[in-house]
């Protein structure tokens, strides 16, 4: 080959050696090693939500204002029948060491709980709820508490034979702080030898899954490795080639997380699947290269040559596959929630740089030409490939309109539990408390009152009614429940006088009482002097982010109705949540037409027609109806865990999609039908892209073994659409191809059947048959 005639880039490139990148890699990955010490975990909910958002503006306010609302740990413990004398006292005990414990704020417990009632002549004098006296008295006062009304029902459950202790620990407590704290509750809880006890809370889930995310990072990485060494020892069979792109996958990663580290993030949850996925890349690529490198026997003779052959036809669809996936991720850059930002961008600078380490590698072992050869197989691929276009192009129309009205369909929701397996020990225990308490899903309301606090109390206690009406819950954290608990202490402890006086005269003297004592803030703050705004704050079933829309609807328009010129607002992590989940289709759509139009570009670069490009689309775009066919059919909500899968197909599937019209390029020169150059390109692409598509199919399937609901169904997902993208390029594809050339079909079919039917047996005379063609 005249070496006037090749590209001066390809030359460049080619001339890479080993001597030089060695150095190079070892230099740069000394500091990298020393960045990634400093490398953490974090599970932190509240870095999911924009700061720019309204929603979150307004619950920053909140939090200044009032408080954390996720500084306590609930202990829910288990008597397994109604509680008694013994139990109480032992309950008790475990009380007074976690209050007494610095970082501990506050402890409410049943065997706490005690107030003051004013008794004639005597005057004030204190009393415990639950009398401990005997089983007797336990049972009376438990029974007596479970009929009426009190704000402490929330501490004990409906049946009686479980207690509920919530502890209100400092804010702001450090990492390591929060993990001895969370030792010392557990540590002390089991030194008590209860019969059943589960806890929930911020800390526990945190805790949990920064355990969780660093086992199945670990796990999951090491099988994507076993499984990326066996596909490229059977599919290339080459050691070098093997040993060259194992090191690749270790320094992509190794860069990756040192870039992570360096910018001051955290290891979050979605960010763990990064090393499988740079692996997952990385095998694709140089199966596609290798494959090339191969298929180079038959038409170069020397080492530089077929080098040559290689960068040449493999380079540019590699780097521009490379190009599409990297802008698929980083198209997640869009959705204004931090951890999936960061993920993608993360990503997409993973992937790329294991672009560019395996050409640094690729170059210089394929000039020691380990790559074992293997007979080419320019065997003319199955005439069924590209027959019947008419046929299937009525099946991609049907399958469209099926994935367009799914689209429409599949809804967005949020629910705490569904993220968790069900054997899970997490799970467990949040399902304890939706059992036997009120539930673990926290509601925070905000009411801005009258000037006048006897005509807010009376308006709260007639909200406080409604919302327990609606939620099917009890109002156990509010000023009215503080007003109304107050009254009835005033009055001998009367469960009669649980209610805000309809006297004003009655009313003021109650409100002295509870401003003297500051009951509103004393251990839960209750109310904003400054803005007179009311909280009320309470947990209910977590029954997904739709039913809580709709119950916060009913409460509005009740508000509305009754009370029009009271403001109310709904806030918390919680309520967060689930605004966030509501907006996530319209981001979602952002970022999946910012990818579409660069893949259009590419593909308009491969193929020069905007046309064609277009078309080329279609195979891409039914993995991704499929994957909201399968939601619509199987009830898979829309969140942020399941979103990022159509931007992870995006990028993945269009890789072969520009791998198959790069080679029909090439082969369109080289024939003169594009039936035949068809052919000629499935014959050649089939198996790298049936290779690559495995490798990526099942690296993606290790994950659906997670804990996690959101990673595992991503594995199951990404996989199947993997796999139906493969069958759209090989078999589909072709078609669209001829379905939109048909006069080139007509022309060139009598010529192409004579050369298929010949049966030359000999690759290399079949080659030469073609290329005079």
């Amino acid at each position: 080959m005249n070496q006037n005639k090749r590209n001066r880039w390809i030359v460049l490139i080619s001339k890479i050696k080993a001597w030089w990148v060695a150095p190079l890699l070892f230099t740069v990955s000394i500091p990298s090693v020393y960045i990634l010490s400093g490398l953490s975990f974090e599970y932190n909910i509240e870095s999911f939500f924009s700061g720019n958002d309204p929603e979150v503006i307004a619950y920053q306010q909140f939090k200044s204002e009032f408080g954390n609302e996720n500084n306590s740990i609930l202990i829910g413990i288990d008597n397994g029948k109604v509680v008694d004398k013994e139990f109480l006292s032992q309950i008790a005990i475990l009380s007074e060491e976690l209050n007494n414990h610095p970082w501990v704020a506050d402890v409410q417990s049943i065997d706490r709980v005690s107030y003051k009632i004013k008794v004639p002549i005597i005057g004030f004098i204190s009393r415990k709820l639950i009398r401990t006296d005997s089983d007797i008295t336990v049972s009376e006062d438990i029974g007596s508490m479970l009929s009426r009304n009190s704000p402490f029902k929330g501490l004990i459950s409906e049946d009686g034979s479980a207690v509920q202790i919530v502890v209100e620990y400092k804010p702001d407590l450090t990492r390591t702080e929060s993990e001895a704290f969370l030792k010392f509750i557990h540590s002390t809880v089991e030194e008590k030898n209860f019969h059943v006890f589960h806890l929930a809370g911020r800390l526990v889930t945190q805790d949990y899954f920064v355990s969780q995310m660093k086992s199945e990072m670990k796990w999951f990485g090491l099988i994507s490795v076993f499984t990326f060494i066996m596909a490229l020892s059977y599919f290339i069979r080459s050691f070098f080639l093997v040993v060259g792109a194992l090191v690749t996958i270790v320094l992509s990663n190794l860069f990756t997380f040192a870039l992570i580290a360096m910018s001051g993030y955290k290891v979050e949850l979605m960010i763990t699947l990064i090393p499988a996925i740079v692996v997952i890349t990385g095998t694709s690529l140089f199966v596609h290269l290798a494959a090339k490198f191969r298929q180079s026997r038959g038409f170069q003779r020397t080492i530089d040559d077929r080098i040559y052959y290689t960068l040449k036809e493999g380079l540019l669809p590699a780097g521009l596959s490379l190009l599409t996936t990297i802008a698929g991720f980083a198209s997640l850059a869009f959705v204004p929630i931090l951890p999936i930002r960061l993920f993608g961008l993360f990503t997409a600078f993973g992937i790329l740089i294991t672009g560019i380490i395996s050409l640094l590698i690729l170059i210089p072992v394929f000039k020691k030409n380990v790559v074992r050869d293997r007979e080419i197989n320019t065997r003319i691929a199955d005439r069924s490939n590209s027959r019947n276009g008419a046929l299937k192009m009525l099946v991609v129309i049907v399958f469209l309109i099926l994935g367009v009205i799914s689209v429409f369909q599949v809804q967005s929701g949020n629910n705490f539990l569904d993220d968790l397996s069900e054997d899970n020990s997490l799970k467990t225990s949040l399902n304890f408390f939706e059992k036997k308490f009120s539930g673990i899903r926290p509601v925070e309301i905000l009411i801005k009152g009258d000037p006048d606090p006897f005509s807010s109390l009376n308006k709260l206690e007639a909200l406080e009614d409604k919302l327990a009406e609606i939620y099917e819950t009890k109002i156990s954290v509010s000023p009215a429940s503080i007003y109304k608990f107050t009254n009835q202490c005033l009055h001998g402890g009367n469960y009669k006088a649980y209610r805000i006086p309809e006297d004003t005269d009655e009313f003021q003297s109650l409100h002295k009482t509870v401003e003297k004592y500051d009951l509103l803030n004393k251990s839960t703050k209750l109310f904003s002097e400054s803005q007179n705004v009311y909280r009320i704050s309470f947990r209910t079933k977590d029954l997904g982010s739709s039913y809580h829309f709709q119950r916060i609807e009913e409460v509005k328009k009740f508000v509305a109705g009754q009370y029009p010129e009271t403001e109310l607002r709904m806030t918390g992590v919680a309520n967060l949540i689930d605004e966030m989940n509501r907006g996530l289709t319209s981001q979602l759509m952002q970022g999946l037409i910012i990818s579409f139009i660069l893949i259009t570009l590419c593909l308009w670069l491969i193929t020069r027609s905007i046309k064609m490009a277009l078309l080329s689309l279609i195979p891409n775009i039914i993995p991704l109806l499929a994957m909201t066919i399968v939601m619509w059919l199987f009830d898979v909500p829309l969140k942020v865990g399941t979103a990022t899968v159509f931007t992870i197909v995006l990028g993945l599937a269009v890789d072969d999609t520009i791998h198959f019209l790069v080679g029909y390029g090439i082969n369109k020169k080289k024939f003169r039908s594009t039936l035949e150059a068809l052919h000629q390109t499935i014959s050649e692409y089939k198996r790298p892209i049936l290779h690559s598509s495995l490798i990526l199919a099942f690296g993606f399937f290790i994950f659906s073994f997670s804990e996690f609901f959101s990673i595992s169904y991503l594995g199951m997902i990404v996989s199947f659409a993997l796999l139906l993208a493969y069958y759209c390029d090989i078999y589909l594809l072709p078609s669209i191809i001829l379905f939109f050339d048909k006069k080139s079909h007509i022309e060139n079919h009598s010529r192409f059947r004579k050369i298929f039917l010949s049966g030359f047996k000999n690759a290399d005379v079949r080659i030469e048959t073609f290329k005079e063609l």
